[in-house]
């Protein structure tokens, strides 16, 4: 016998042993090639089931008669090709790297169905009964069965439903059109929990593969019977009613409480209103000081910062213009001229003329009757003309903007480097007189607000 045992339980991969330490599987997982053991022997607890299902089926060997044990022996090898299949570990699959933890909890809700069956099988109590079943309950329009298993087999279905009814006690199987019966953990309202399947396959309490279902191929309930489902009815009717009394009691004790607490609480929330209200005002007082410091503060610091901001312009300003009368200065002293002073030009021209000194002279270009002048700072002699045939291109360029810009003083403002000549003023008048003039050479802009030649 335990020849002819050993013989039909290897031929689906695991080996007959009487310990029940997972360890003791070691050496047979060693040589595991498929991928269903190799499932089992990445886990202790799903070695532990397997070596559990053995005991099972020694014990079926025993009790059964040899044409029930063979048909056991049959639905074995289907069960062992379609279980981890449905599991997610095909057989036909090549082995993962990393086996998930959903395949492992699958494997072992199926191997302790599988026990509960084979130790059932051939029992025959009630089955034949379930088979007929009452008829299905009706649903409300958003509400769904949870299906998380469907077995061709009756006594396999039930085996899978009792143990799954120790977390969900409104587990119940009912037969479809197809002849399956539909394993079902209850109802739901898929209005009012719409992830309520995905949180329990998160949460690895059901297949991944489980589904809603509104019933309408679903013809009749064949388990638990109709009997047992009154008496599991009322037994739970009787448990809501006593916690409901034992709530209601609570309830009105928590009231009783309540009120208590609500009224010393009202007593303390009027103190620290009062208290709060005088917190707020000081506060509020203090606050509004504050904010007149600040803005005080702001004040002063925005005016400094704008003081110092103009000052650290006008720097700015004066350093340009003093660069850019250096520049000129500069200039002036390369190309050989010497500035003069409008008196020194009154007192000393008719000198400067027979030597041919070269000279710069301060002032502000302008144009009087079609005449070109210089206007400098001598009331005797306000005005100097200037020839601009002789200027280079630069100082007639310059001279040209400054006429463009209707003779702005900004633009008109400048240093002019040349020989001086005589001219005759009033000519043919009583007055006429020889008064000097200035061949111009170069002409300077100068910056505004730059005292060059003073």
């Amino acid at each position: 016998m335990r020849r002819s045992l050993i013989a039909a339980v290897i031929s689906f991969g695991l080996p007959v042993m009487a310990s029940a330490h997972p360890s003791d599987l070691d050496g047979w997982c060693s040589k595991a090639t498929l991928t269903s053991s190799i499932v089992i022997c990445s886990d202790a607890n799903l070695r532990e089931l397997a070596m559990e299902r053995n005991r099972a089926f020694a014990e079926a060997k025993e009790r059964l008669p040899s044409d029930q044990y063979k048909s056991l022996l049959e639905n074995q090898s289907q069960w062992v090709q379609g279980y981890s299949a449905r599991c997610g570990a095909s057989n036909d699959q090549p082995v993962p790297n990393l086996i998930p933890p959903s395949v492992v909890g699958c494997f072992g809700r199926e191997g302790a169905a599988r026990v509960q069956f084979i130790r059932n099988y051939g029992q025959q109590t009630t089955a034949p009964n379930r088979v007929a079943g009452v008829p299905v309950p009706d649903l409300k329009m958003t509400e769904r069965w949870v299906i998380v298993a469907s077995r061709a087999d009756l006594n396999d279905a039930v085996a899978l439903a009792e143990n799954y009814r120790r977390a969900f006690p409104g587990t119940l199987i009912m037969k479809s059109e197809n002849g399956n019966f539909g394993v079902s953990i209850g109802s739901i309202d898929v209005s009012q929990k719409p992830t309520y399947v995905a949180n329990l396959v998160a949460l690895k309490l059901i297949p991944s593969d489980s589904y809603t279902s509104a019933g309408t191929r679903l013809v009749s309930v064949v388990w638990p019977s109709a009997n047992e489902q009154r008496e599991r009815e009322r037994a739970v009717a009787e448990q809501r009613q006593h916690e409901d009394e034992v709530a209601a009691e609570t309830t009105r004790r928590e009231r009783a409480a309540a009120a208590a607490r609500e009224n010393q609480e009202r007593l303390a929330a009027e103190r620290q209103r009062r208290d709060e209200e005088i917190a707020i005002e000081k506060a509020r007082g203090e606050r509004e000081a504050a904010e007149k410091r600040a803005a005080a503060e702001r004040a002063k610091q925005e005016s400094e910062e704008r003081l110092e901001a103009e000052r650290a312009r006008e720097r700015l300003r004066a350093q340009a213009i003093a660069e850019r009368g250096e520049q000129i200065a500069t200039k002036l002293k390369e190309l050989g001229f010497e500035l003069i002073s409008p008196m020194d030009l009154e007192l000393d021209w008719r000198d400067l003329r027979k030597g041919g000194k070269k000279i710069a002279l301060r002032g502000i270009y302008t144009r009087v009757e079609d005449v070109d002048g210089l206007a400098v700072a001598n009331k005797d002699r306000p005005l100097v003309r200037i020839y601009l045939e002789t200027a280079s291109r630069d100082a007639r360029k310059t001279m040209l903007e400054c006429r463009n810009g209707d003779f702005s003083p900004s633009l008109c403002r400048m240093v002019i480097g040349g020989t001086v000549q005589s001219c005759t003023r009033n000519k043919g008048k009583l007055n006429e007189e020889e008064v000097p003039c200035l061949n111009t050479a170069e002409a300077f802009l100068l910056p505004e607000g730059w005292a060059f030649g003073q």
